[in-house]
């Protein structure tokens, strides 16, 4: 059995040490120049992947572990062709399990 999805527990902006700038395209717009929902799990990916290469956590190429669980907090549009600072935080570190935070802002005003 997987364990039921919780709302996210996102930390204060300034408990978060690392954050990776990244592009959005303005092709991930939909129609109604709003960011698709579908990009936020990539950008956050990006910023993963960024945030364990500087640790020196990576194995040459890949990540020595599997997400299992993505819970995500929309709380304002984003929009296509801007750049973005994401946060990452990692909140909990088992012994064979962690938990990280992530918190997207706005490059420009550092708006969410």
């Amino acid at each position: 059995d997987l364990p039921d999805v919780q709302a996210p527990e996102v930390p204060p902006q300034a408990a978060f040490r690392f954050e990776a700038r990244l592009r959005t395209r303005w092709s991930d717009e939909d129609l109604h120049g709003v960011l698709n929902n579908a990009v936020y799990p990539t950008l956050l990916e990006e910023a993963r992947l960024d945030y364990f290469r500087r640790l020196g956590a990576m194995e040459g190429r890949r990540f020595p572990f599997v997400l299992a669980q993505l819970a995500l907090r929309y709380v304002a549009p984003g929009i296509g062709g801007e750049e973005v600072l994401v946060g990452v935080r990692t909140t909990r570190l088992g012994r064979t399990s962690f938990s990280q935070a992530y918190r997207v802002r706005r490059a420009r005003d550092g708006a969410p």
